[in-house]
């Protein structure tokens, strides 16, 4: 601890985090905001004294930690740290990543207006804690599974409930595999299935034959694919299926968790899901319509 640095108050640690009470106010530089800040108050990230954090970082990345640590289900989490994520960046650098992003990736323009703002979050977050690799990179990671979530919910879950419209899905809803996106297509639930379940759904309908001949949902499926012609991705067992499952359980889950993320574990996390070829941009391709 440098020696300006007088401690009157040691307050409990929230996970990496300890904060303290100065016995007088100091100057330093926010590791996380970059601001100046002059306070009594900071907080000491990693035990590292070269990592302080101002009281406006630390209260959010209390947050986040407190969502984390929770007893929530693990889908109830993400949704959670996905809405702080939106708190720990800037309007104005959200928009300048989301232009660069638009300017280096031409699938970019046909992402939603939610994916692209959370794709270009979790890069402004990532770019804060760049130079700390030792820091949880969790935050970074949940907006990188919720842009893949959000589009996956525009392009795939939307149309397939227009489809259903005025369809009777009773024998769906209590389908223990079809269940929760049939709640969702009938006005039953009124938010979207988690892309878990999307998953499960999708690979019933493409695997069971029984469903196929049974199932209202499944054939209002296999209807809206038939507009695709890519579609085939999403229920093959190496594309988006697989896809699903590496972001949900490699990823998303563990940063939902107590689990401490890695700068690496984001560059893999980026590479899957937004790299060359990477599973957002298949997302787009394979519900994409004829040209």
């Amino acid at each position: 601890m440098p020696a300006r640095y007088e401690i009157a108050k040691t307050y409990p640690s929230r996970g990496p985090m300890q904060q303290y009470r100065l016995a007088s106010s100091c100057s330093f530089a926010c590791f996380r905001c970059h601001q100046a800040k002059t306070s009594k108050l900071v907080t000491v990230a990693n035990g590292s004294w070269s990592s302080l954090l101002c009281n406006g970082c630390y209260g959010r990345l209390v947050a986040l930690h407190d969502i984390k640590a929770g007893a929530d289900p693990v889908e109830e989490k993400a949704s959670k740290l996905a809405d702080r994520l939106l708190e720990l960046a800037s309007r104005e650098d959200v928009e300048a990543a989301s232009r660069l992003l638009l300017v280096r990736r031409a699938q970019a323009r046909l992402l939603t207006a939610a994916g692209l703002r959370f794709l270009a979050t979790s890069k402004v977050v990532a770019e804060g804690l760049s130079g700390h690799t030792d820091l949880d990179w969790s935050a970074a990671v949940i907006g990188l599974g919720k842009a893949f979530e959000v589009e996956l919910v525009h392009r795939v879950v939307e149309p397939l409930r227009a489809a259903c419209s005025g369809v009777d899905l009773s024998s769906d809803i209590i389908d223990k595999d079809l269940g929760s996106l049939a709640r969702y297509c009938s006005g039953r639930h009124p938010t979207p299935p988690s892309i878990g379940s999307v998953r499960h759904a999708l690979q019933t309908a493409e695997n069971s034959k029984v469903r196929a001949a049974s199932s209202p949902l499944v054939r209002a499926f296999h209807a809206v694919s038939r507009r695709w012609p890519k579609a085939d991705w999403l229920t093959r067992a190496d594309g988006g299926l697989a896809a699903i499952e590496e972001l949900t359980t490699r990823y998303r889950n563990r940063a939902a968790h107590t689990d401490v993320l890695t700068k690496q574990d984001y560059n893999d996390c980026l590479e899957l899901v937004a790299g060359n070829g990477g599973v957002l941009w298949e997302l787009i391709l394979s519900t994409s319509g004829r040209e």
